[in-house]
């Protein structure tokens, strides 16, 4: 009996043994971290009594808060008060809260705290956790004194981290996660079919979302084809990889590790929509075009900024940054619509307190705070549009306060302050492209849909260039992501069709054909309309009065017709306002273009124009391949263009090895940018460089600025020959 027992128990302990492993590799824990996945690039200075940093962690699913820590670098001032105290939030929920002195770090020093997050648990739905680190400073009971030493300071380390328990099964458990779960790299895999425009459109859009969707802290992106992998990389689960196919029952599906899209799939996921595509497959319908609208505001929310809060004595202050390419361009109009509440303790303390507001280092509103606190938030509307607007902008809030002399000690009243994470910026139209058009203002002059635009034979490559460039441009740019891929023939119809100048004399169909004839045919009409409006009317007054009028509105509508329809249909008026879309080039036929390049590629030599004379100024034979990459101008819509000179697959080479995103971009300042193997260098090639169409003819170009007078002369003149037929109408029926 006791040997059956025995055994029992031997059995039970084995399987435990046995289990407790296999459960446990259920469990893995990730390093979540500030410098690399938060985009916190050096160590952050707080300073004051109450200063505080924000984070913003996503909440992926499967984590165990009770088995995750967050380990925080920090050190010091020596000098402070021992109690005191450092406290940390999670959605404004506090979990830790402590007294320096007690902490294990040694003032002065740099030093890692493991902070538990057992007590933090979040509401069901929410995509995002903010951290809020926020200590309180003191040194003695006179907070004024404190204050003016400059010792009130805490270093938040870049090295912090988040240490995450998560559940391996359940990795990735759904699209956000397969997209935000900590991973150092994605593998964009395209099919091994011919690639459509469809595959190659939603390959540009994919590659630009995850640049912006990682711009802070970003990922290593590569393109794989799909029959050039190895059985053991087809095998491999270990990386991410996207799986773009044509078509298929679902247009996304996430299965481990792999995420197989559709291009109806593709532009699901890059639109604000994301959310929807709930579970691991699915299909998408989306309304044609409505990826191309965007709403002319951005609030702080949309910023990252949130809502900020004040609360010290002192002079407090914070700043939010944003790009003009988040506001689609440089706008004619922009407005801080601000909704504050400010609590003023002026009736315990006395003292003064200011508001200041700057936008880009300049002061944009200074006034004295009330001495009356509303209770309430209350909208503020300061202009910012008579103030420069720059590719990169700050907007500064600054409080201060100061208690009278002999109020400022510990206990003190302080100032409170509350600026919502609604107040917003709200923008309006589009400047005038800046004269030269340099690489600077890329980011923000390409505004809108995307039109990318690849040579007749194309090569993997090519396309791998021209994502580059365009998912570079919107990683700066946060518009509605827009792309479509057009070949050679289809790019350069559309091309010169948005030029508002050409539309093909050659290639006139049946339809545009009869559509120039239908007016003359409702001219030779316009006699028997007449007659039936003044049939039966008889020759007194009133019937040649409608014999008058009759003319004049037939004839005056028909001749327009006649005059006006042609013309403006082969001719149409040239917008003169920016539009919004663009152009990618990539190796370019610049035989099809017409006269008007600055820069051109002939053989071996790159040519350098003076335009708009077209006097060559510089030419260049180099010994080496080269990478070309250009932005101009045609009627004020910006492109660029990217081409090679002498040996491509070297000169491409050369491309990707020395431009390196938006790290490069914010770099550049001229208008060309050479790649060789040594690197790049640039250039403003001309005061006004511009790849422009050819000059229209003369009488086109008078009859497009005079088209409205010409038109009041034919109408009086026409009017005149009215006159002239209804006297000798008149005449005739008096004899």
């Amino acid at each position: 009996m006791h040997k059956i027992t025995g055994m029992i128990i031997c059995l039970f302990l084995a399987c435990l043994v046995q289990t407790v492993p296999s459960s446990a590799q259920d469990w893995k824990d990730i390093e979540w971290s500030f410098s690399r996945d938060l985009g916190m690039t050096q160590n952050l200075r707080l300073t004051g009594l109450t200063p505080s940093a924000t984070v913003y962690l996503p909440n992926l699913s499967g984590i165990d808060w009770n088995q995750s820590f967050l380990n925080l670098g920090i050190w010091f001032s020596e000098i402070l008060h021992p109690e005191s105290s450092l406290a940390i939030f999670m959605n404004d929920e506090l979990i830790y809260t402590q007294n320096l002195q007690r902490l294990p770090l040694r003032p002065g020093r740099p030093g890692t705290l493991r902070i538990p997050l057992n007590l933090f648990s979040p509401s069901p739905g929410e995509h995002m956790v903010k951290v809020e680190i926020k200590p309180t400073l003191f040194i003695s009971q006179n907070h004024c004194e404190d204050l003016a030493s400059g010792n009130l300071w805490m270093v938040l380390m870049k090295e912090s981290h988040f240490l995450l328990n998560v559940l391996s099964r359940d990795m990735p458990a759904s699209i956000d996660d397969f997209l935000l779960f900590p991973s150092h790299a994605f593998e964009i895999v395209l099919p091994e079919e011919e690639w459509t425009k469809e595959i190659l459109t939603a390959y540009h859009k994919l590659m630009s979302f995850l640049h912006r969707l990682h711009a802070a802290t970003p990922r290593e992106i590569s393109t794989m084809l799909y029959d050039e992998m190895t059985t053991e990389e087809k095998q491999d689960q270990s990386k991410r990889r996207m799986y773009l196919r044509s078509n298929s029952t679902r247009d996304y599906h996430l299965q481990g590790n792999r995420l197989y899209l559709t291009p109806e799939g593709v532009d699901g996921l890059v639109s604000p929509y994301r959310a929807a595509m709930t579970g691991r497959s699915g299909s998408v319908q989306l309304k044609p075009g409505f990826l191309s609208t965007y709403s002319p505001r951005l609030s702080f929310q949309d910023l990252g900024a949130g809502n900020l809060h004040f609360q010290g004595i002192g002079e407090m202050r914070t700043r939010i940054y944003f790009a003009s390419s988040d506001l689609g361009g440089v706008p004619e109009s922009l407005h801080l619509h601000l909704f504050e509440n400010i609590m003023m303790p002026f009736t315990e303390s006395g003292g003064d307190g200011f508001m200041k507001i700057l936008f880009n280092e300049q002061i944009v509103l200074t006034r004295r705070l009330p001495d009356t606190p509303t209770g309430s938030l209350s909208r503020r509307i300061i202009d910012l549009s008579d103030h420069e607007i720059q590719r990169e902008n700050t907007l500064e809030f600054v409080f201060s306060y100061f208690p009278v002399e002999g109020k400022c000690r510990a206990g003190t009243a302080p100032l409170e302050a509350f600026l919502s994470g609604d107040s917003f910026l709200d923008y309006h139209g589009k400047q005038p492209l800046s004269d030269p058009l340099t690489m600077q203002d890329v980011p923000t002059a390409f505004w809108g849909k995307g039109h990318v635009i690849l040579p007749e034979q194309y090569t993997v490559q090519d396309i791998k260039a021209a994502a580059l460039l365009a998912s570079t441009l919107r990683s700066l740019d946060t518009t509605p992501l827009s792309f479509e891929v057009f070949d050679t023939q289809e790019g350069m119809e559309l091309f010169f069709q948005k030029q508002g100048w050409l539309t093909g004399f050659g290639r006139l169909s049946f339809v545009e054909v009869s559509s120039f004839i239908s007016p003359w045919q409702e001219l030779a009409r316009i006699p028997a309309r007449v007659r039936e409006q003044t049939e039966g009317k008889g020759n007194g007054i009133n019937g040649w009065r409608t014999a008058f009028s009759a003319i004049l509105t037939e004839y005056g509508k028909g001749l327009l017709r006649v005059i006006q329809f042609p013309i403006d249909t082969l001719f149409p008026a040239r917008d003169p306002l920016p539009l919004p879309d663009y152009f990618l080039f990539i190796r370019p036929d610049f035989t099809l273009f017409p006269d008007g390049l600055s820069i051109l590629p002939e053989g071996d030599s790159l040519i350098l124009f003076a335009h708009p004379e077209n006097i060559p100024l510089f030419t260049v034979t180099p010994d080496e391949p080269l990478a070309i990459l250009s932005v101009s101008r045609q009627q004020e819509r910006p492109s660029l263009f990217m081409t090679t000179l002498g040996q491509e697959d070297m000169a491409m080479t050369y491309f990707f090895q020395h431009f390196q995103g938006m790290e490069t971009l914010r770099q550049l300042h001229g208008n060309v940018v050479l790649f060789t193997q040594e690197g790049w260098s640039d250039l403003v090639v001309s005061d006004d460089i511009g790849w422009q169409p050819a000059s229209l003819p003369t009488w086109i170009d008078w009859y497009q600025n005079n088209r409205i007078p010409l038109y009041i002369i034919l109408i009086a003149l026409l009017f005149v020959f009215c006159l002239y037929l209804y006297f000798r109408l008149a005449h005739t029926g008096v004899q």
